[in-house]
Protein backbone atom coordinates (compact mmCIF):
# COMPACT_ATOMS: atom_id res chain seq x y z
CA UNK A 1 0.00 0.00 0.00
CA UNK A 2 1.33 3.30 -0.80
CA UNK A 3 0.32 6.34 0.71
CA UNK A 4 0.65 9.70 2.22
CA UNK A 5 -0.88 9.10 5.24
CA UNK A 6 1.25 9.28 8.28
CA UNK A 7 2.79 5.42 8.87
CA UNK A 8 1.13 4.53 12.22
CA UNK A 9 -2.29 5.14 10.20
CA UNK A 10 -1.19 3.34 7.29
CA UNK A 11 -0.39 0.25 9.24
CA UNK A 12 -3.20 0.52 11.06
CA UNK A 13 -5.62 0.42 7.82
CA UNK A 14 -3.36 -1.69 6.01
CA UNK A 15 -3.80 -3.95 9.14
CA UNK A 16 -7.57 -3.83 9.03
CA UNK A 17 -8.34 -4.34 5.28
CA UNK A 18 -5.40 -7.78 5.81
CA UNK A 19 -2.78 -6.53 3.90
CA UNK A 20 -0.30 -6.38 6.63
CA UNK A 21 0.86 -9.55 8.38
CA UNK A 22 3.24 -10.49 11.16
CA UNK A 23 6.67 -9.63 9.96
CA UNK A 24 5.90 -7.29 7.45
CA UNK A 25 7.20 -4.05 7.23
CA UNK A 26 6.12 -0.09 7.24
CA UNK A 27 8.55 2.59 6.40
CA UNK A 28 7.61 6.20 5.42
CA UNK A 29 9.26 8.17 2.43
CA UNK A 30 12.38 9.54 4.89
CA UNK A 31 13.44 6.10 5.47
CA UNK A 32 12.82 5.02 1.86
CA UNK A 33 15.09 7.80 0.52
CA UNK A 34 17.97 6.90 3.27
CA UNK A 35 18.10 3.17 1.62
CA UNK A 36 20.72 2.32 -0.17
CA UNK A 37 19.16 0.54 -3.48
CA UNK A 38 20.82 -3.43 -2.05
CA UNK A 39 18.93 -2.41 1.44
CA UNK A 40 15.91 -1.76 -0.51
CA UNK A 41 16.25 -5.29 -3.14
CA UNK A 42 16.91 -7.15 0.20
CA UNK A 43 13.89 -5.78 1.94
CA UNK A 44 11.08 -5.22 -0.39
CA UNK A 45 9.28 -8.13 -0.73
CA UNK A 46 8.41 -7.47 3.55
CA UNK A 47 7.59 -3.71 3.13
CA UNK A 48 3.89 -4.16 2.35
CA UNK A 49 3.32 -0.35 3.75
CA UNK A 50 4.78 3.04 2.17
CA UNK A 51 3.38 6.22 4.34
CA UNK A 52 4.20 9.47 3.73
CA UNK A 53 4.97 9.13 -0.07
CA UNK A 54 4.80 11.19 -2.40
CA UNK A 55 5.14 11.23 -6.09
CA UNK A 56 8.04 13.87 -7.41
CA UNK A 57 7.00 16.08 -10.22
Amino acid sequence: MITGDHKITARTIAKNIGIFKDGDIAIDGVELEKMSDEELENTVEKISVYARSFSRT
